[in-house]
């Protein structure tokens, strides 16, 4: 039985899958473990020690527990270009129940979860590692059915989907580190709260060719769909405005300029630096490899011109928001980061009038960044970098994707 479509007739592709389960056949718990997926193909080991899982109405569904979450596993190779994906539903009225897939190592360490969960209002999210924070995108709403999903992309990249409707959006894309070997989904939720159903769950492949129209999208490459890739790779002088990027238009100097050091990093030229280039996106998701041994490195995004546009910091003790319209500057919000003089990943996710930052340290832990709700600049598709010191803010890569991912996905994920 093929999947049903939800996303629309715009996709030029089916996806092939690995392992597809749509929980056809009812069942009462306990269910039998192995699980052989309907329709398939693949199988799937269930752990429900206290039974509260059962198979009804083409759904698996979680009565109210206090304290028995289950899991659903997939041992799997895990290739470039695979995905991982399932479609969960949180009962309207949920506090404190999360529904999550997550991607793990084949010794069970946790490298990345899909989150819809729900603190008083239900939201999307991930976490890293072994994290616990919930990186949110405050955009679901409780009891209404979405795909999340994680797509490993090259050696170390993971993206982060969500698909609510007809469209795909992005919710995050950064490196793990750690080989995939295994995913489950699982839930956990009190008594109090309502039921937790998944209607389908799956494993496919990403690398299948497109149709011409929309060609080039190859997930086995985290490149393919950016519109920006600069690795920053540059002979030392040359300055940003006269250097090619491996992917994305060109550098122009709004403010002074930045020039290649012979350290292998940009820097800033002749006092306080503004550089973007055009991508043709306001709603993106950036990532800035930024090292702060001095001053304040920036991402420069919605950039309308050189007095109006956004910033987001790396600072010595804090990561910042800040607005600039019309030449004047204002922070809107801020949070507490370590002092760190390495390189840090900067990320930036702007999604219509929601804007928020995630800090990825050298060490590769995760520190949600400051968040905010504007439709200042909202429109604007420059995006680039800022800096206010010499040698003490340099600039080392910038990547830029989009957010909408609705046409390079399969039809029917």
């Amino acid at each position: 039985m093929p999947a049903p479509a939800i996303l629309g007739t715009s996709r030029r592709w089916s996806p092939r899958y690995l392992l597809y389960d749509e929980f056809i056949t009812p069942d009462a718990a306990p269910l039998t473990s192995p699980r052989t997926c309907e329709p398939g193909p693949g199988t799937l080991a269930i752990t429900d020690t206290a039974s509260v899982l059962s198979i009804s109405g083409g759904q698996l569904t979680k009565v109210p527990d206090a304290t028995s979450p289950f899991m659903l596993e997939d041992p799997a190779t895990f290739s470039a270009g695979t995905c991982i994906f399932a479609v969960p539903t949180l009962a309207a009225g949920s506090l404190t129940s999360q529904a999550r897939i997550v991607l793990q190592t084949a010794a069970a360490a946790n490298l990345v979860q899909a989150v819809d969960l729900s603190v008083a209002t239900v939201r999307w999210g991930f976490r890293v590692g072994t994290g616990t924070t919930n990186m949110a995108d405050p955009s679901a709403t409780a009891g209404v059915q979405g795909t999340v999903g994680i797509i490993v992309s090259g050696s170390s990249f993971v993206f982060v989907f969500k698909i609510v409707g007809s469209v795909a959006t992005l919710m995050a894309v950064f490196p793990i580190t750690g080989t995939p070997g295994r995913w489950l989904f699982n839930a956990t939720g009190p008594a109090t709260d309502g039921a937790i159903v998944y209607a389908r769950v799956g494993r496919l492949d990403l690398t299948i060719p497109i149709n011409t129209s929309i060609a080039g999208t190859d997930w086995s490459d985290p490149y393919s769909l950016a519109i920006v890739k600069d690795t920053l790779t540059e002979s030392a002088g040359v300055l940003l405005s006269a250097h090619t990027p491996e992917k994305g238009s060109t550098w122009v100097a709004l403010l002074n300029n930045f020039v290649m050091d012979a350290g292998g990093y940009f820097i800033m030229s002749g006092g306080e630096a503004r550089c973007a280039m055009e991508t043709g996106a306001s709603d993106v998701f950036i990532i800035g490899e930024l090292q702060r041994t001095g001053g304040a490195p920036c991402v420069a995004f919605r950039v309308v011109d050189v007095d109006n546009q956004w910033w987001a910091s790396r600072e010595s003790t804090i990561s910042a928001l800040y607005e600039v319209t019309a030449s004047v500057i204002v922070s809107r919000a801020s949070v507490s980061v370590s002092n760190d003089s390495l390189v840090n990943q900067v990320s930036v996710r702007a999604s219509g009038s929601d804007i928020r930052v995630y800090i990825r340290n050298n060490a590769g832990t995760y520190t949600v960044g400051p968040a905010y709700t504007s439709s200042i600049h909202q429109t604007a598709t420059k995006h680039g970098v800022r800096a206010n010191a010499n040698s003490g803010a340099r600039i080392h890569g910038f990547y830029c994707w989009p957010i909408d991912i609705t046409n390079s996905l399969p039809e029917g994920l």
